[in-house]
């Protein structure tokens, strides 16, 4: 972060992001007949030198009984304002104002064997600059029990709509240049299938296929500026490039629970990225994301008041975007971590964290995004409860 590379739309080299959350609602019990769920939520977003975002939200979900307990109606709807402010020596060309309102019925049918659920997903865009104003995607799936105890196979097609707001960009990296909006991401069909099998008590299997088609897919790329001598260099934060593309997932989840005294998982997932032809022949990819992810985990109960944890995620064949538009194969994620944990009474506990076991060796650690190592951690502490 070499104050050669600070100008204008950079991240400066001293910067200050807040944030402030806030939310109420209520809820009936899940037991009800006639099951409900509202909340207001309101956040703030928001840096010094540059901008303001307010985020103001309201959710609700009702999901009532018919006469035949067996069936449902249930429906979503919501509403999701961002309005911006400029702060002094602020960023430019920010929208005053955008809206997204969402409108999701489904019908729900619970029987012995099977499981149906049919609807429909829809989000309107009002005044969101190169965003799509209709997004309306299905939403069905059905479950059949062919062991009601042992195996179920399951299929659907579902979508979604990703309101793609400055905190959220954030969010998803923190490198990411703050005054750049992004277009929204639709996915109007997403397509999947999967088997669960339950072969011996406590252990679970989850195998599954995802087909999905997006609309503007964004993709995180290192910023790049000009010197006076027209040479091109790498600045210290990144943009977005967006593309039209299809994605396709397959895995495997596999569960063990024993009781409450041991549990292990693991889960392994391709990532087949297909992008159009024309960003395709340009050389693009999908930047910065893995095509394989691996995730394994497990926790065990030394006594009842000791509790011990690992993890490992690997994230491998990532390639980064170059200056010249090359593309570079980034380390593999290795990600370790360890945790313990000692209960000394109801209101009373300790803990010890170890986060990227790795990252604590400077040659041995990784990068999320190209260009910034993630480094490791210890943290302990103590909880009251009260």
């Amino acid at each position: 972060n070499s104050s050669s590379v600070l100008g204008k739309d950079l991240i400066r080299k001293e910067e200050n992001l807040n944030t402030i959350l806030a939310k109420i609602g209520c809820r009936s019990m899940p037991t009800d007949k006639f099951i409900y769920d509202a909340n207001i939520n309101y956040g703030l977003f928001f840096i010094p030198q540059g901008f303001l975002e307010h985020q103001f939200g309201i959710n609700t979900m009702f999901n009532f009984m018919l006469k035949n307990k067996d069936y449902r109606i249930a429906f979503d709807f919501g509403m999701n304002n961002l309005l911006y402010g400029k702060m002094k020596n602020g960023v430019e060309n920010l929208p005053k104002y955008s809206s997204a309102v969402h409108f999701s019925p489904r019908f729900l049918m619970t029987k012995k064997q099977l499981l149906l659920r049919a609807g429909i997903k829809t989000a309107f865009a009002i005044k969101r600059e190169k965003t799509r104003v209709a997004n309306i995607s299905p939403d069905i799936e059905v479950e059949y029990f062919i062991n009601p105890k042992m195996v179920s196979i399951y299929a659907g097609v579902g979508g979604d709509f990703e309101l793609n707001s400055l905190q959220e960009v954030y969010n998803q990296n923190c490198f990411a240049n703050e005054a750049k909006m992004l277009p929204d991401t639709y996915i109007p069909a997403d397509f999947y299938a999967g088997v669960k099998v339950k072969p011996i008590t406590f252990f679970f299997i989850d195998a599954y296929v995802h087909y999905k088609l997006i609309k503007d897919q964004h993709f995180f790329v290192n910023q790049i500026y000009s010197l006076e001598s027209n040479e091109k260099r790498f600045s210290n934060c990144f943009e977005s490039e967006f593309y039209d593309t299809d994605l396709l997932k397959v895995g495997l989840n596999l569960n063990y629970n024993y009781k409450e005294k041991f549990s292990a998982s693991i889960k392994a997932q391709y990532n087949g990225w297909f992008l159009k032809e024309e960003a395709k022949t340009a050389g693009e990819k999908a930047w910065q994301c893995p095509t394989w992810e691996l995730n394994i985990g497990g926790d065990y109960n030394i006594t009842s008041d000791i509790r011990v944890s690992a993890s490992y995620y690997l994230a491998a064949e990532r390639y980064a975007k170059m200056v010249d538009g090359s593309a570079l194969k980034m380390r593999n994620i290795h990600d370790i971590n360890l945790s313990a944990s000692y209960s000394y009474s109801s209101w009373l506990s300790a803990y010890l964290q170890v986060n990227n076991l790795l990252g604590l060796v400077p040659k041995l650690r990784y990068q999320n995004w190209y260009g910034y190592d993630v480094v490791g951690s210890i943290m302990a502490g103590v909880i009251f409860s009260f």
